[in-house]
């Protein structure tokens, strides 16, 4: 961990990190039983990329808990109204329309939202002298989200 940083900036984005990439690898979890399609291929090339995009997120959290653990921080997941609410609007959405480009619309918004967030978060942290360690962990939830992104406009 660097020497000059804000223990409280580094402290925060690490736990956003860990949330977001908590609530990210949840969302897949929620949505994967509900995906439908007519085509067996193209659901298989659907949820291996889901697969793919659920394990990434579960690296990242890892990685931001145990920098937390080391800060002598527990990780504190998302309140349970969020959750439950994000798997509302899941269950809500795929009620409606299961199908697979509905589904990667649906990832789209929540990683634009993802990105868009932990973007300013990542600069808010710069200013505050946040540990370049958490930084680039931040740097590298926003690659892959941004690369998920592309990957879901493949499905529409």
């Amino acid at each position: 961990m660097d020497k000059a940083y804000s223990k409280q900036a580094t402290a925060s984005l690490a736990e956003h990190i860990y949330k977001t990439s908590k609530m990210g690898a949840q969302s897949i979890s929620d949505v994967l039983p509900k995906v439908k399609s007519n085509s067996s291929k193209e659901k298989e090339s659907f949820i291996d990329e889901l697969t793919q995009e659920y394990s990434e997120y579960e690296k990242i959290s890892s990685k931001a808990e145990q920098i937390l653990t080391a800060m002598s921080v527990k990780p504190k997941e998302e309140n349970f109204m969020a959750r439950m609410s994000a798997k509302a609007g899941i269950m809500m959405n795929t009620m409606s329309d299961p199908g697979i480009s509905h589904v990667a619309g649906m990832m789209m918004e929540g990683l634009t939202m993802g990105i868009s967030d932990t973007t300013r978060r990542v600069r808010q942290a710069k200013e505050e002298r946040c540990s370049g360690e958490v930084l680039g962990l931040g740097e590298e939830l926003i690659s892959f989200q941004e690369k998920s992104n592309e990957k879901m406009k493949a499905y529409l």
